[in-house]
């Protein structure tokens, strides 16, 4: 696999994006932190991979990364396993994500365990198996 080369922080953004037949970020588990961000303040955006199943191989990125942080359309992910040393994000969006499952514990951490700076919001959308109507919740990062 070729991205098993990198390794320590990326000086820019990562995107991962309409890979379709990408089933895992095997490879990437020697990035520690992702220092830059986007147009958009995008610093990690994982979007519209149909196959994506894990996302282990983030399990090394540590701490908080500067920009937004977006989860969007990615079909087949069940789990956030692999975010857990992320602690901050400008912004988090996660939406259109049918098959993910989060536990009481699991929206919790993302309510309070990632530090939301520059006003940004949580933002869970009811596509993760809990109906089809409306954001489960909002949480301002002023509060």
């Amino acid at each position: 696999n070729g991205l098993r080369g990198l390794r320590g922080t990326l000086p820019g953004a990562l995107f991962v994006w309409q890979n379709r037949r990408l089933a895992s970020l095997d490879g990437l588990e020697g990035l520690t932190g992702i220092a830059g961000k986007r147009t958009w303040a995008q610093s990690l955006t994982i979007y519209n991979n149909d196959a994506l199943t894990s996302l282990t191989g983030l399990r090394g990125l540590r701490g908080a990364i500067l920009g937004n942080l977006y989860i969007i359309s990615n079909p087949e992910l069940a789990s956030l396993a692999g975010l857990e040393g992320l602690d901050g994000a400008e912004s988090l969006t996660i939406r259109h994500m049918p098959k993910l499952c989060l536990s009481a514990d699991d929206r919790a951490r993302l309510a309070s365990g990632i530090a939301i700076s520059g006003g940004g919001s949580v933002n869970l959308h009811r596509k993760f198996g809990f109906g089809n109507k409306g954001p489960i919740g909002t949480f301002d990062g002023r509060d």
